[in-house]
């Protein structure tokens, strides 16, 4: 059995609930700053990014569980990318 795919994948689903606890940093830190209407929306993601985190890295292991290393690593990295596309987004504007 190659070990390499596993350990790629264990590395992204690391990397995927980084990510998540990274989005809901993010969600606290915006809180002070933000207008009735988008306290509403932070409410939201405050509460279903560490929701999302968890199904995630559940999902993730569950595909290890299967043999499915790659879909895991793919699964898994998720919250990373969209939190980089979050940060490269935000820098833009």
């Amino acid at each position: 059995m190659n070990l390499i795919p596993i350990i790629l994948a264990t590395l992204c689903t690391i990397a995927g609930a980084v990510g998540s606890l990274g989005l809901w940093v993010l969600s606290i830190a915006m809180a002070p700053n933000s207008s009735p209407a988008q306290e509403a929306q932070l409410k939201l993601m405050f509460v279903g990014t560490p929701i999302v985190g968890v199904a995630i890295i559940a999902a993730a292991c569950v595909l290890m569980a299967f043999n499915q290393p790659g879909w895991a690593a793919v699964v898994g990295a998720l919250p990373a990318v969209v939190l980089l596309g979050l940060i490269a987004y935000g820098s833009a504007r």
